[in-house]
């Protein structure tokens, strides 16, 4: 019975690791779709000078549970733009200007 849990085990793991890379584990944007989402991104932070202000000053806020917990606009923002909050937390420069520094 240990022996078939293992070999099941072992196997289920597999599956899903095949799985999530064959979904969409990756975020393949063109460099087009990256400029749309970015565009979105700005008139969503026109909306909410507070957010934007507080991620330039850190991006890393976008990763940040407790932080995304107290802004849910922000939260249902980038779970729909995943890739915005992958740009921002890894490349802020690309998405808040070169002016801004990475902290």
């Amino acid at each position: 019975m240990r022996r078939f849990l293992l070999k099941c085990g072992s196997g289920l793991v597999a599956l899903l690791l095949a799985l999530g890379l064959s979904a969409g584990g990756g975020m393949a944007v063109t460099k087009r779709q990256m400029k749309a989402e970015i565009q979105s991104f700005h008139a969503f932070l026109r909306d909410h000078p507070r957010v934007s202000t507080e991620l330039q000053a850190n991006p890393r806020l976008a990763g940040n549970r407790k932080y995304l917990d107290k802004h849910e606009d922000l939260k249902k923002f980038l779970r729909r733009h995943p890739a915005v909050q992958h740009e921002v937390i890894n490349h802020p420069r690309n998405v808040f200007g070169s002016n801004k520094r990475r902290r």
